[in-house]
């Protein structure tokens, strides 16, 4: 633990903090510096960050897992998860800790460098907080495999796009396809798959009838097109855009199953965000 505190130091010290950002800026900057194993360079923004925004919960509790070894900040004993395409580290923290933003202290226990770097079939320990116990417990009764979205192409660019930020509302649009999108080979980020996880929250109605422009023919070509510029836009923290994008697919091709899934996971991230504070 001791080397991992020294390297971190060596990061603050070799870093210049990025002039000129807005709070939503340097949030969203810290959330993409942990992503690329980072937590050096990510301290120093936290700090600035928390210089402007000493009330932030959510800024405080990021400077923890940077701070804390991992085997402080969560309990030693875990259960076992195997990773399915369509999941991230941070929609694991999100279903069994309770927190998109634990997805750091998560890699650290896991021994991952890089957060957004996983693949589908690896094996992830989740600590036994009381909110995973719980989450384990109503994963088992209901025994169903998770709902998620099928691998889509990531964007290379959009890649390192990290999870949602959550906080005053700048904070609330500094999020990513949060899923901290991972993947060396550009497969949106793995996630659990051997326990159950969460339900899909209910998709906005909207989402599901089409607009009166949904009349308008669509060739399968522009509705694929749509559906990646969502997605882009949805991992570089546009939300309101994304959903409407995904209105335009989904009033082309009401049948366009992964547009339905990632909406509806974007409108629940808005809606969480909305409330954080």
């Amino acid at each position: 633990m001791a080397d991992e505190a020294e390297a971190t130091a060596v990061q603050e010290t070799a870093y210049t903090p990025q002039q000129g950002l807005s709070d939503k800026e340097r949030f969203r900057e810290v959330l993409y510096l942990l992503e690329e194993g980072e937590p050096g360079h990510a301290r120093v923004e936290l700090s600035l960050y928390l210089q402007s925004q000493p009330n932030s919960e959510v800024g405080r509790d990021l400077l923890r897992q940077i701070d804390l070894p991992a085997d402080e900040y969560f309990p030693p004993q875990y259960r076992e998860i195997e990773l399915t395409s369509g999941w991230s580290l941070s929609s694991v923290s999100q279903h069994y800790l309770g927190s998109v933003f634990k997805f750091h202290a998560l890699a650290k226990y896991n021994g991952i460098a890089e957060p957004r770097k996983l693949t589908a079939g690896q094996t992830i320990r989740v600590p036994l907080t009381a909110e995973a116990r719980v989450a384990f417990a109503a994963d088992d009764a209901t025994e169903t495999q998770p709902q998620m979205p099928a691998t889509e192409p990531a964007e290379p660019a959009l890649e390192a796009e990290s999870p949602p930020a959550a906080e005053p509302a700048d904070e609330a649009q500094a999020v990513s396809e949060v899923e901290v999108s991972a993947e060396p080979q550009a497969m949106p980020a793995a996630e659990p798959a051997t326990p159950p996880p969460q339900p899909q929250p209910a998709v906005e109605a909207a989402a599901v009838s089409a607009p009166a422009a949904a009349q308008v023919p669509l060739s399968s070509e522009r509705v694929e097109a749509l559906h990646r510029e969502a997605l882009n836009a949805y991992r570089a923290q546009d939300l309101d855009r994304a959903i409407s994008l995904w209105d335009e697919v989904l009033a082309a091709d009401p049948d366009h199953e992964n547009a339905r899934l990632y909406r509806s996971q974007a409108v629940e991230l808005r809606r969480k965000l909305s409330n954080l504070l």
